[in-house]
C-alpha cells in the first residue's frame, strides 16, 4: 500500500495521523468560520443543499474567472498561434 492509501485509511478510520497536529488546526478554524458542527450528521436534504451551494458558488466563481479574463493580462499565456 501506498503512503497516501496508509494515510487515507488512517483518515478515514479516524485514527491519528502525523498531520494531525499541523491541519486540526486549520480544520477547526473552517468549522468555525462556516457555523458547522463536525460531530452532527447531514440528512439527504442538507445534503443536497450543501451540494447545490457549492456547485452554485463554483459556477459563479468560475464565469467571474471567464468574463474578467479578457482584461486580466496572463502575461505569456497565448492560445492562439503566433504568425511570423
Amino acid at each position: 500500500m501506498t503512503p497516501l492509501g496508509i494515510y487515507l485509511l488512517r483518515v478515514l478510520e479516524a485514527a491519528p495521523t502525523p498531520l494531525d497536529p499541523l491541519l486540526s488546526p486549520v480544520e477547526g478554524l473552517i468549522y468555525r468560520l462556516c457555523g458547522a458542527d463536525p460531530r452532527a450528521e447531514m440528512d439527504w436534504k442538507v445534503h443536497t443543499f450543501a451540494f447545490l451551494l457549492f456547485s452554485l458558488f463554483g459556477t459563479v466563481l468560475l464565469f467571474t474567472i471567464f468574463c474578467l479574463s479578457s482584461i486580466w493580462d496572463l502575461g505569456s499565456i497565448r492560445l492562439t498561434r503566433s504568425r511570423r
